[in-house]
């Protein structure tokens, strides 16, 4: 025989099972408290950031296996559909935090207004019945496969230039290829020695990439003989590459991954190029001879392009920089509240 009661501990309701055995004994399991529901609990949609930047957001509230109160993420424009806070949420008289996604909201009727994300975005919601869906991938026929596939000798951030029949593409193996287009078999090999990681610029005679062990090196398109080379200074510049980090180690995924080199960019004779140095090099295209640098405070790690008589760029300073290219000079910089990592387009 059974008998099922409810007591209070501490003020929190609680459920017992009695079990009255056949031999007398008497057995008692308590269960846990059962949590009480909270005003927060429930769909929530509304708009979050500044006035210029407006995007929609919402977030469910509901309480685990253990009790606590979880966060869920409903963000369209990024394709989060309800994804999970990374940490409980906290409630505080009406106001509710979720410390490691920088989440503050307070609860007013019906409403729950606050900021979320690093920059304390506003952001104001209303209750809801219905959070967007993940829409279904729709069904493609099925794509062609591979002509060819090619194995290199590490891993490939470069972009591949194409030139006539032939690509050419460096790896992080040290090599640099010219491989036929036609089957992908290899034309000729340069061991670079150190990793590529940016495009190559090529010409109908040469070939221009730089390269981590400091060198911009001009090789010969049609046989891979180097005919030249510059030090661009930067050989002892480091780089970081995406890799897993143990959870446990202390600000685990806040690295800022280094994967990019700019590409070789030729005007009248002249190529342009940013070094890790921090450095924009004018280098003279038949012969080699550094012409000017120009320094900046951090990596240049993007692309230059050109307007006349102006080269642009953009430097991990947080900084884009316009230089006459004739006489070496800053015609002006502009903040960008970011390290460059793409090049400026015009």
């Amino acid at each position: 025989m059974s008998r099922i009661s409810r007591g209070s501990a501490a003020g929190v309701g609680c459920l017992s099972v009695v079990w009255i055995l056949s031999s007398g004994s008497v057995r008692v399991w308590a269960q846990a408290p059962e949590s009480p529901t909270d005003p927060i609990e429930g769909k929530w949609y509304g708009t979050a950031g500044f006035s210029q930047d407006r995007i929609e957001t919402g977030f469910e509230f509901r309480r685990d296996a253990r009790g606590e109160l979880q966060g869920f993420v409903y963000r369209p424009v990024t394709n989060f559909y309800g994804l999970a806070l990374p940490g409980p949420v906290k409630r505080t008289g009406t106001k509710y935090e979720c410390l490691e996604m920088l989440v503050a909201l307070e609860l007013s009727g019906d409403q729950l207004v606050g900021t979320c994300g690093p920059f304390q975005e506003p952001i104001a919601l209303e209750r809801t019945q219905v959070l967007p869906a993940e829409l279904p991938l729709p069904e493609f026929p099925q794509g062609p496969g591979p002509r060819w596939r090619t194995k290199l000798g590490g891993a490939i951030y470069a972009p591949a230039a194409v030139w006539g029949d032939m690509a050419y593409v460096g790896t992080t193996g040290g090599a640099f290829d010219a491989i036929r287009l036609a089957d992908g078999s290899f034309a000729w090999h340069f061991p670079a020695g150190r990793p590529i990681h940016g495009e190559a610029l090529v010409t109908e005679q040469a070939v221009f990439f730089a390269c981590d062990d400091g060198w911009l090196r001009k090789l010969e398109r049609q046989s891979g003989k180097e005919l030249w080379r510059y030090d661009l200074g930067d050989a002892r510049v480091g780089r970081l590459l995406p890799h897993l980090v143990h959870p446990d180690v202390p600000n685990a995924g806040e690295f800022d991954f280094d994967t990019i080199a700019p590409r070789p960019l030729l005007a009248d004779g002249v190529l342009y190029v940013g070094s890790g140095d921090g450095s924009l090099c004018a280098v003279e295209e038949e012969t080699g001879e550094g012409l000017w640098r120009f320094q900046t405070k951090g990596k240049i790690r993007s692309s230059a392009v050109l307007d006349g008589e102006r080269v642009f760029v953009g430097s991990a300073d947080q900084n884009v920089y316009a230089v006459e290219r004739s006489l070496d000079t800053q015609v002006w910089a502009r903040n960008t509240f970011g390290p460059s990592t793409s090049s400026p387009a015009l």
